[in-house]
Parts: C-alpha cells; structure tokens; sequence
C-alpha cells in the first residue's frame, strides 16, 4: 500500500530552469496590484504569460515567456499609462534558487491558465484559477403540478494550484469538485409563476441573496440577485449613471455600449449587485440572461451525493484531463509533466497512530491493533456502540435536569411530545441523570426568550425550532436569551424526519425510523456538549498541555480564541472559547497585534488557578492564517508579561504554527492497493517540505463516498517538532463529540473556533444591499 496525490511533477524535477523576458515599468505610482493586472491584460490579450517581480518589497518591472508577440509599447491600467521597455538580454531563472522558485511556479500556472482559457470546452466565472466544462454531465428535475421540469445542471469544476515539492520540483494540483447551476433563467421561474422554487434553491431566506452568473457582453460574470422587476423591461427603467455617462435607461446604455449583444428592448429585468460593489445601488440586467447557481443544501438527496468524488474516479478524471491538455500543457516554451501523479517517498510520508478512547466509569475502547482499512472501521463502529453501552466519560455534577423544547405554533403536538421524549430519554442514557422536557409552543420568539427569562431565572438549555434559518431568528434569540445554552432546529427537518418514522410505522419506509433514531441523536450529542459532557476522552498524554486556535471568522468581523486545556496530570480536559470582535475587519484575515496580545492575556488570566494547580508548562498555538508574523511577534510578547506576572512558569514552552484549512485545498491524498484507488487511512500525512505537512484527519475508516479533504500544517516561527505537533492535532480531532462515530476533520479546538464564529454571524442580521 502506498500514498499517492494528485499533483503532478513538472519535468527535470529540481533542476528546472525557465528563461524568461525582462521588462520595465515606466509609469506614475506603480503598485504590485497595477502591474498585476497589466499582466492578466497581456494573458488575455496576447496569450503570453506575465508575473511581476519584486526587489525589495518594489515592483521592479514583469516576466514574461520568451515570445515576440506584444506588439505594443503602451497600456492603459486604472487610468494610468504603463510603457513597456523590454531589457535587451533573456533571463534563465532557477528552481533551484529560493528567490526564483516561486516566480517560476507562478509562469507555469499562468501558462497552463491560457491554455485553459483558449479551450472551447471550458469557460469560467469568477476566479482565474477556476473552470468549469462547458457541457453538464447530468441534469436533474422537479415535479411541478403534474408536469417534470429539468432545471439543475451539474458541472465539472477544476481548481488550480502550484506546489513547490522540496527536492522534487515544481508540483501542479488541480483539484476535481461539481457545481450546480439552473438550466432555467431568472426570468423564467418568476414569470411561470416558480418563484417559491427559485428561493428554494438559492438558499435565499429574506436577508441572504442568491449567487447568479449574468451571461452578458463581456463573457460569465458573477452577480448576486436582488430583486426580480416584474413587468420592468429594459426600455422602462430609471435612467443610469455609469463611468459618468447617462444613460436614458438600460436599453439605451446596452445599444451604445455593447451594440452587439442580443438583448432587446421588451426583456424583463432583473436588479442584481456585482462583486467589489455590493455597497453600490443594485443595477438592472436583462433576466433572461441570469442563472442561479444552486446551493448544495438545496439539491435533494440524489443530486447532492454527485459531488461527493471518490479517489478512483479522480485519479481517472484528472488523468483525461491532462490528456486533452496535451504534451506542452503550458505552452512551447515550457518544459512539461512526469507521467502518472506524485507519490511521496517513504520517508516523506506516513500515518499517525489512532489513540484509544476512554468512556464511563473509565472503560476503554483500544486504539485499532493495525493500521488497516477494517480495524479501523471497527474501531469506530465500536465507539458508538461503546458510549450506548458505558455512557459519558464525564458529566457535571451540577449538569441542568431541565430541558427547554420550544416549538413554533404549527408543529403537530404528536411531533414535540416525540422529539422531547426521545432527546430526554436519550440523554438520561448516556449521563446517568434523569433530565425533564419542558414543552411549550410560541407565537413569536421574541415573546418566547421574554418568558424563558422571566419564568426561570437560571440561565438554561433550550431547543427552539425555526421556521426557517433566518438569521434574525438567531439574532433574536441570543439577543433575548445571551447567557443561556440554544440548540436550533428547523421546522422542514423535523416534519421530513418525523414523516419518515410515521411512514416507517405504517410499513411504507423501511429506513424511517433508522433516520429518526440518527436525528435524535444528533440533536442530544449537541445538548450534551453544550452542557458540559464529554462522551469520551484520548488515551494518550498530549505534547503539549494546552492548545489555543485563533481564527476569524468569514466575513473578517469576528475573531475566536478557543482554548483545550488538557495537561499530564489532569483526568478531565477543560475548553473555553471567547468572541471577539475585531477591529480592523477591513484588513480581513490579519489581527491587529495589539488586540491580540490584549485578548490573548486576558484568556489565560482567567485560567491562571488551573495553570498553576496542574503544572501547566507548554501551549500549541494554531493560527488559521499564513503570513501571521506580527501576530507571533504579539502573541511572544504576551508569553513573556505573563511570566513576568508568574502566570506561566519561567521554563515555559510554546510553539506557533500556521493551521490552514482552506489554503491549497488543491491537493488530496490517497492510497493505492493491490491497483485499486481508496482514500488513505484517517491521519495520513505528506511532507511538501520540511517544514510543511498535509494532513489528512478523515479517511477510509467512516469515508464512505468523496475523497478526504487535507489540512495544511506549516511551521515556520519556532522549532517546532513537527511530528509532535501533528499527533496532537489528529488526537484532539478525534474529539467528535457532535458525531462520535466517525472522523472529524478539524481539531477540537479550531471545531469549536469554527462553531461560535458561524454562530455569532447567524445572529449578525445582514441587511439586504
């Protein structure tokens, strides 16, 4: 059994070199961002790829492929005009060279990027390193009335990324991912009278929009829906202001500026805000030109598990994919690929040992005897069945006895005593504690957080059911009940899954009531770990007696400190989790260091009596980021005032690692057998180089369709052992109390980090643009 991936190797390996054009820039306020974009211009127009280089943090000029193909001198950027003033000799660059690598591997992705684009059978929306195939490979329908109607498009979609391979060469991986689109225009679903349809498959719930591609004059853009103009046709809207130009309506600005695009005067509009100007006012397009890529969550179960790809199917996907870009992929003046996909060597790769599980009254659970594809599905079968059978590793003395069930008016009073009745039951099972349902309907939530307060004046555990995932919904609860414990479900879920068990009691669904037991223990794992539960514990010493992840959240507003306290001498582990608010949102993932440090005291502070009563001595730190070197510099400063403080022990130890979990989400690992193909073993790893890991937490062992996705691990501020660092990541994943029998791809506390963020933007009302 040996690990593969799906990079490939371009030839001669490390001792790859690129000659390359030399140019100056002569123009007025150059910036990196100016040059690269002159550079995408001469891609798009001459087919020549381009990348700026830099001495000493100053855009220099660009690099271009050897051609004789700019004809012109002078380019137009934002305003400002670039003259090009070619150096007369070419250059050889050298992989080999650190300086030179990274301006290589960015040539050979330009170049493969062009040869992408001048391909028929390809087309791409919003990023330049992302294409779709121009023909779906499966379609889908719905029951409309009495009549189907095909509207979902399933499409190949291919990403794009450079790795550099220490000792090995330059690495290119793509990866193989599906995405969804209507076949049906925006125009069609309002005008034949589908718009409860439209909404449902955009995800779109009062303040969310919809995500469209407006198939206009210049190509696929991406936009998002605002509003759909009923009766509004292009020669009926307001007047337009654009590049300061005015325009009499939309059908005048399309005849002047685009006199060529098959629009007329009669389509309807639609009013739609486009990336980088969603604070700008909506602007209308024609409707008939827009389609709503579909979100996964609105597919029905069919079509949702079609982009689920499994290793094999990749590998043969990939493999066709390199054939049809032929034996000069990036073009003439580009060396080409290693035949077949990159397999690490031995020593660069391995699989990480599976702790055993500690469960009630301390029984254990044995890690599995081999590193085999059915001791490992043993094993985490067996977790279940163990918790079933020996209960929570721990439970709080003072654990709540009452549980909260509020549900909305229309939920049949059959389906809450049910839900109640069995999540109670469920947690009395697993705790050893007899817990009481307290059941009430409400009309309005905000009337139902004034009660909870006013009736009980112990902040408690609730389980609200929506009507939908609105998240004012959320808002208003945390708003009315902030200190209390929330688990939310909605309305269309419960009914679905309660129909599912009536149908099961009357013979008409065999899997009914197996969905329902698998739902009900869902919603009680959730209340269980809010409540302070652990179901079960690692049985093994961590490297380190603490762990701190520091994240932000998505739209760059929020920032997560959560904390895993689990020293040599402690049983129990603790965790706490703080939300901040970050100051600086406009500077996305980066944190102001000066917060940082603020925000990073005050955590452990607050913890100062454990750290001293169990002789804490060591922290890993995780920073879902990269480039984070005024973070460590706040976060070394803050170790040592808390020393000084006699917080932490003089000989304290530390180490600060970049934990990615989205960045070169390119790359996938599996395993190759006996000539088959499957999904590596949970903990399976590959070093790119020698301080850089791709670690893989899920696998073969509860992986049962799609591939594993990777994380990035990258130690580049302290000495870090590496190997310590990456048992105590995939030991603390292993930490799935939301879901104990399968493999949690995130560590405990970046899984935390990740829920509170998403939870404390569910009650962030978005207002609609």
């Amino acid at each position: 059994m040996s690990k593969a991936t799906n990079i490939k190797v371009v030839c001669h390996s490390a001792n790859l070199k690129l000659f390359v054009k030399q140019y100056e820039l002569d123009t007025d306020e150059l910036t990196k961002e100016k040059a690269q974009r002159l550079c995408t211009y001469i891609g798009k127009s001459f087919r020549i790829a381009a990348v700026p280089y830099m001495q000493n943090d100053q855009v220099k000029g660009i690099l271009t492929e050897c051609h004789d193909r700019i004809p012109r001198k002078e380019f137009e950027v934002d305003n400002w005009v670039i003259e090009l003033k070619p150096l007369n000799t070419n250059v050889a660059l050298a992989f080999s060279e650190p300086n030179q690598a990274q301006l290589i591997a960015d040539l050979y992705k330009k170049a493969l990027l062009l040869n992408f684009a001048s391909k028929e059978n390809f087309w791409r929306l919003d990023s330049p390193r992302i294409f779709y195939e121009q023909v779906p490979f499966l379609k889908n329908d719905f029951l409309s009335g009495s009549e189907h109607v095909a509207d979902i498009e399933a499409y190949r979609k291919y990403e794009i990324a450079e790795v550099l391979l220490e000792n090995e060469g330059l690495g290119i991986a793509i990866n193989v991912g599906t995405a969804f689109f209507t076949s049906m225009t925006v125009d069609d679903y309002f005008s034949s009278k589908m718009t409860n349809r439209f909404y449902t498959l955009s995800g779109r719930y009062g303040e969310n929009k919809g995500t469209l591609y407006y198939e206009g004059p210049n190509g696929r853009v991406k936009c998002y829906f605002t509003k759909y103009m009923g009766d509004v046709t292009l020669a009926t809207t307001r007047k337009l202001k654009i590049d300061g130009v005015t325009y009499q309506h939309a059908w005048d600005y399309y005849q002047n500026k685009y006199p060529g695009f098959e629009v007329k005067q009669n389509d309807r509009v639609a009013m739609v805000s486009f990336p980088g100007a969603e604070d700008s006012a909506p602007v209308p397009v024609p409707a008939n030109r827009l389609y709503l890529r579909v979100t996964n969550e609105a597919l029905d179960y069919d079509m949702s598990q079609v982009d689920k790809i499994d290793p094999a199917l990749r590998d043969e996907l990939l493999t066709k994919l390199w054939s049809e870009l032929g034996g000069k992929p990036f073009g003439a003046h580009f060396a080409s690929v290693k035949p077949g996909f990159f397999a690490p060597k031995p020593e660069n790769c391995g699989t990480l040992a599976m702790p055993g599980l500690r469960f009630g009254d301390n029984v254990l659970l044995p890690a599995p005897a081999a590193q085999t594809i059915r001791h490992y599905k043993d094993h985490f079968r067996n977790r279940k069945k163990m918790l079933e059978q020996c209960g929570c590793f721990y439970v709080p003395p003072g654990m709540a006895r009452d549980i909260h069930f509020q549900f909305t008016q229309s939920v049949d009073p059959k389906v809450m005593e049910k839900l109640s009745d069995d999540v109670c039951e469920k947690i009395a099972k697993l705790t050893g504690i007899k817990v009481q349902a307290l059941v009430d309907h409400y009309t309005s939530l905000e009337q139902a957080t004034i009660d909870l307060k006013k009736n009980y004046r112990k902040p408690g555990m609730a389980v609200f059911t929506f009507d939908n995932d609105e998240s004012a919904n959320y808002y208003l609860i945390r708003h009315g009940l902030p200190d209390w414990k929330v688990k939310r479900l909605t309305e269309q879920e419960l009914r679905r899954k309660y129909r599912g068990y009536s149908a099961f009691k009357d013979g008409r669904n065999t899997n009914g009531e197996r969905n329902w037991n698998a739902y009900v223990e869902l919603i009680t794992y959730d209340v269980l770990e809010q409540l302070g539960c652990l179901p079960y514990v690692p049985d093994i010493k961590l490297k380190y007696d603490m762990h701190l992840m520091i994240d932000v959240s998505s739209r760059h507003t929020h920032l997560a400190l959560s904390l895993l306290i689990f020293g040599q001498q402690m049983s129990v582990p603790n965790s706490t989790t703080q939300v901040k608010r970050k100051t600086d949102p406009k500077q996305q993932e980066t944190i102001n260091p000066v917060f940082l440090r603020k925000y990073f005291k005050e955590l452990f502070q607050l913890h100062k009596d454990t750290i001293k009563a169990n002789n804490l001595r060591s922290l890993l730190i995780l920073r879902d980021g990269k480039d984070c070197d005024r973070e460590f510099n706040a976060v070394q400063e803050a170790i040592t005032e808390l020393k000084n403080e006699g917080i932490f022990p003089q000989t304290f130890r530390f180490d600060f690692v970049e934990y990615r979990k989205s960045t070169l989400k390119e790359v996938r690992i599996w395993e190759k057998e006996n000539g088959e193909i499957h999904n590596a073993l949970e903990g399976s790893w590959f070093s790119i180089d020698r301080a850089t890991v791709v670690l893989a937490t899920t696998g073969q062992g509860t992986l049962h369709q799609g591939t594993a996705s990777p994380l990035l691990i990258k130690n580049k501020y302290t000495k870090a052992n590496l190997q310590h660092v990456l048992q105590d990541i995939f030991v603390t994943s292993q930490m799935n109390y939301a879901s104990p029998g399968v493999a949690q791809r995130l560590t405990y506390c970046a899984k935390r980090a990740d829920d509170e963020l998403q939870d404390k933007a569910g009650q962030e009302v978005q207002r609609i643009k």
